[in-house]
């Protein structure tokens, strides 16, 4: 079962991503602004990937 503070990391990292779309183009969206949007550091981003 996955942790809940994983869940809301990965719902806060994926509304920060669809919100800037809204805002620019894919190919204009750096992690940095996804992470800064989503009040998360760039070393959690990144471990959510795995």
């Amino acid at each position: 079962m996955t942790d809940l503070r994983v869940l809301k990391t990965q719902k806060a990292v994926q509304t920060a991503f669809v919100d800037l779309l809204y805002e620019k183009e894919f190919k204009d969206i750096s992690v940095q602004e996804i992470c800064d949007k989503a009040l998360v550091n760039r070393n959690t981003f990144y471990s959510e990937l795995k």
